[in-house]
């Protein structure tokens, strides 16, 4: 997969494209039929299938320091999804001089013909673009002696409409696995493993505190969950289970996020981790002292592994 994000005036795609455009923020299931209707007309008329979206969330483009902003994927793990999906090419908008203040109809004139040569064009049921969200599925019918028009329904999952802010509000609400029925995969957070004060190592529950990858990826529920940790160092998997929260009772100073992995005793400080959440085991609760949160960690050990037991589940 191509990675374009250099300067726009120099670009011209040298082949014609089947194109999508969107911030496809979680590539979850209904992001999945868009990108796959891509690739599939792709292979059919011959074309590179590509994808037209920001690296960044385009809020967070205007201004750095917006509040309120949760992104349920970093781009890193967004491009792993487009990847996996069999997209060809990615182009980031990112770059391109005045991009919020494209018209909609000069948008599509000058970027997806122009530039692009797109001639397919598929976009999600309530997707619109250009300044002031002016472009839709109707604007893009007017070019249709230039290019293939495609809209895509909403998608549901068990008559829940599947969308980002419907995502998001499972995973505050510690809906892990309606959030990862709607995505389509598990929930991921991925980050590097950062030094703590290493209590967990005293009671025997040693654990990975993460440091994530990008501040406004959204941080599900505070409590105890069942997880999967993958280590790029290792090219493998672990069980473990993983506490969002900010130890209430003990130090309660900020939210911590950390993984205990289950049979496992290697040093991974400074190394890249991602964790995937399976499923949500319990509340935090305030604990006083650390004699008090052992009986807790071995109930919740025990709890996870009778999860993973009833899924079958082998790292």
């Amino acid at each position: 997969m191509k990675i374009f994000d250099f300067n726009w005036f120099e670009l011209k795609s040298e082949e014609p494209l089947a194109l999508t455009i969107g911030t496809f923020d979680g590539v979850h299931k209904g992001h999945q039929s868009i990108l796959k209707s891509v690739v599939e007309k792709a292979h059919q008329k011959g074309l590179k299938s590509a994808i037209l979206t920001f690296s960044n969330h385009p809020r967070l483009l205007l201004n750095p320091h917006a509040e309120g902003i949760e992104i349920l994927q970093t781009a890193k793990e967004k491009l792993s999804v487009f990847e996996e999906v069999g997209i060809d090419m990615v182009f980031y908008l990112d770059l391109l001089p005045g991009i919020f203040d494209f018209e909609a109809h000069r948008f599509v004139e000058e970027i997806i013909i122009e530039k692009l040569q797109a001639q397919f064009v598929c976009i999600g049921y309530d997707h619109r673009f250009g300044k002031n969200r002016g472009g839709d599925i109707h604007l893009l019918k007017q070019f249709q002696s230039n290019f293939e028009v495609l809209q895509i329904p909403v998608l549901e999952e068990e008559a829940i409409a599947i969308s980002s802010t419907r995502i998001r509000e499972a995973l505050r609400d510690g809906k892990v696995q309606e959030a990862n029925a709607l995505l389509g995969r598990k929930y991921p957070l991925t980050g590097q493993v950062i030094h703590g004060n290493k209590w967990g190592r005293t009671i025997g529950f040693p654990t990975a505190n993460i440091q994530l990858d990008h501040p406004q990826k959204l941080i599900p529920k505070v409590g105890i969950y069942a997880a999967e940790v993958y280590l790029p160092s290792f090219k493998k998997s672990f069980l473990g289970m993983l506490y969002i929260g900010y130890r209430t009772g003990l130090d309660g100073q900020e939210k911590r996020i950390e993984v205990h992995l289950f049979d496992f005793d290697e040093e991974i400080y400074g190394q890249e981790i991602q964790v995937q959440l399976n499923a949500f085991i319990r509340e935090d609760q305030v604990v006083t002292s650390l004699s008090e949160l052992i009986p807790l960690l071995d109930k919740d050990k025990q709890n996870v592994l009778e999860f993973f037991a009833k899924q079958n589940f082998v790292a």
